[in-house]
């Protein structure tokens, strides 16, 4: 789906605007699960004047949508109408400790960031659990649930050998290993590394290092979670996905999804 075109019109209304203006841009590129379909407007502010100074100029009757760092989020694939408003690290990612135990956070800080903030400052609360080891941890609290972690290879890679604990000890929770093949968050925060320099697409380098993929050889996770008492299917086509978590959900004790998805990195 295609939107008119806003940003002649906008411009002329904000001749000071020093934030980016793309007109029908894909926000799958700008969120963690890469779907979805394109903004009539996004709008990259450089800063919190920039931002107030735009929503001032805005005309009422056009709607806006905020998003963040984009995590957790599912883009409808008709896209969204109106201004879509992605706050970037760069303008609004800081993290400041305040008096009485307390951090000012940005909203497009990574939550992993608030929490190593509020460590070092000896603020507790902020932890949270992930991954494998996470995964079980919450089982154990609530057993009577059912648990589903969620992780990429690369960092499943970190913590595989949590497996042999839940197998070990029958801990029943199930696990998600999303399997592109690379340390592909690290790709997109390369990306955003480069045009924080100021790189042009066209002058960024002509390929990521090679040491954030995971080819050669393949990763065989269900041979791993099997060698480690965990049973494991892998899944390559969408029509095996609702089969597997079935299966999932009704197998006894821990099991394992590897789950094959795509690598590529748009540039």
């Amino acid at each position: 789906m295609t939107f008119d075109d806003l940003i002649p019109d906008l411009r002329a209304r904000m001749p000071a605007l020093r934030g980016r203006l793309l007109s029908n841009q894909s926000l799958a590129e700008f969120t963690w699960f890469r779907v979805g379909g394109a903004a009539q407007v996004l709008f990259v502010p450089e800063d919190e004047a920039d931002l107030a100074y735009f929503l001032g100029a805005l005309p009422d009757e056009i709607p806006v949508t905020v998003i963040g760092l984009g995590s957790n989020l599912i883009v409808r694939d008709g896209g969204v109408p109106g201004v879509v408003i992605r706050l970037s690290a760069k303008g609004f990612g800081e993290i400041e400790v305040e008096e009485g135990h307390r951090l000012r956070v940005g909203a497009a800080a990574p939550d992993v960031k608030a929490a190593r903030a509020a460590a070092d400052a000896g603020i507790d609360g902020l932890a949270f659990y992930r991954g494998i080891p996470g995964a079980i941890g919450i089982k154990l609290a609530h057993p009577e649930r059912p648990v589903i972690g969620l992780t990429g290879d690369g960092g499943s890679m970190y913590t595989i050998q949590a497996l042999w604990t839940a197998a070990h000890y029958n801990i029943g929770a199930k696990f998600v290993i999303c399997n592109n093949h690379s340390y592909r968050l690290l790709k997109f925060n390369l990306l955003d590394y480069w045009q924080q320099q100021g790189l042009k697409p066209q002058d960024f380098p002509s390929s990521f290092p090679r040491f954030f993929d995971l080819q050669g050889p393949d990763l065989d996770f269900v041979g791993l979670a099997r060698a480690m008492g965990v049973s494991g299917i892998r899944v390559t086509q969408p029509s095996e996905i609702a089969p597997a978590i079935q299966t999932m959900l009704n197998h006894e004790g821990p099991f394992l999804i590897d789950l094959v998805v795509d690598g590529n990195v748009p540039r």
